[in-house]
């Protein structure tokens, strides 16, 4: 019985040591301030490691001014309620501009983005900026404010109505019979202008000191257009037509197209198809702005058909003399034989 009741006291004893040991208070020591420490260095260095392989973080500014009369960027007003979406790893971030014209991006990464700006009577554009900082980080002891790099585009934006717009005036024609020196009138020709963005003079609007649209810098532009402008007019019957297209005070460069156009044309062809032929022959033909001139075959001013001999074998045949008469011009009106 004596020993029964020691091991019950025995084992109470060690459930109430054991109780108290496990609720006592853990103490932080000073090997684990450096061990935590280290554990943050740790996944601080591995923040920087990733954000480096990235390129950094980029903070992306894209700048909106109306030029209208505007010497190219001086006196350009800043564009308020511009609505720009910026596009990059498959996601698609909007900011309206306030009275700073300025639309800012801050989470961006080196590499290409795709950006859209619309603001209300103006020609909205569609471009392609590089955010590749000129000089890549390198070497140890880079910190956060070094993987964070700025970049920033100028983009004009030009008014499709107003006081600011300019008249082009001009004449369509095509050579559609090519036996005279007239030149013809297509009918209902449409011309179409835009905005010519490979100019040097459209990107001095884009690059403030000049220079050319490919500059080594973060957010330069690698393509732009101005996608829905597009003024187009029909010549009249005389081949007239007139466009309103932007203009600034120093000048903006337009090209102008004509649509494409088919007709017959009239020339003379001594080989069609792959059959001998003579005289006036009228051809399906295409024209337009963008097709390289085709050439134009040469045939022989004038030929002579003779017929099969029918004097006696082995006779002698006087040659042929030819006299034709011709008229004031010059022009062959008969051949005797």
């Amino acid at each position: 019985m004596k020993n029964l009741k020691f091991v019950f006291v025995l084992a109470v004893f060690v459930f109430t040591a054991s109780y108290f040991t496990s609720c006592k208070k853990d103490k932080f020591t000073e090997e684990d301030a450096i061990n935590l420490q280290a554990a943050i260095d740790a996944n601080y260095a591995r923040l920087q490691d990733s954000l480096l392989k990235v390129g950094g973080v980029i903070h992306y500014s894209v700048n909106v001014v109306s030029v209208g009369n505007a010497a190219k960027s001086i006196g350009s007003t800043n564009a308020t309620g511009a609505t720009v979406s910026a596009i990059q790893n498959g996601g698609v971030l909007t900011v309206t501009t306030g009275a700073d014209g300025i639309a800012v991006f801050d989470n961006m990464r080196i590499g290409n983005v795709t950006v859209n700006v619309q603001l209300a009577g103006h020609s909205a554009v569609d471009f392609i900026a590089d955010l590749t900082p000129a000089n890549n980080i390198t070497g140890p002891g880079q910190d956060l404010s070094q993987t964070t790099r700025l970049a920033a585009t100028l983009i004009p934006m030009f008014p499709t109505s107003g006081a600011t717009m300019a008249t082009v005036n001009g004449k369509v024609t095509y050579e559609s019979n090519l036996t005279n020196n007239t030149r013809e009138f297509p009918t209902s020709a449409v011309v179409i202008c835009a905005i010519d963005v490979t100019s040097p003079l459209f990107t001095d609007f884009t690059t403030p000191t000049g220079g050319t649209i490919n500059q080594d810098q973060a957010g330069r532009i690698i393509n732009i257009v101005y996608s829905d402008f597009s003024s187009n007019g029909v010549a009249d019957a005389s081949g007239n037509y007139s466009l309103q297209v932007p203009a600034t005070a120093t000048g903006l460069p337009i090209k102008l197209a004509v649509s494409d156009y088919t007709t017959n044309q009239s020339l003379l062809l001594s080989v069609l198809n792959g059959q001998n032929v003579d005289g006036v022959q009228s051809i399906r033909t295409m024209y337009g702005s963008n097709f390289t001139p085709s050439n134009i075959p040469s045939v022989l001013p004038a030929y002579v058909t003779v017929g099969s001999p029918t004097g006696a074998i082995g006779a002698y045949t006087s040659l042929a003399t030819l006299n034709p008469p011709t008229a004031a011009v010059g022009a062959v009106t008969d051949i005797t034989v």
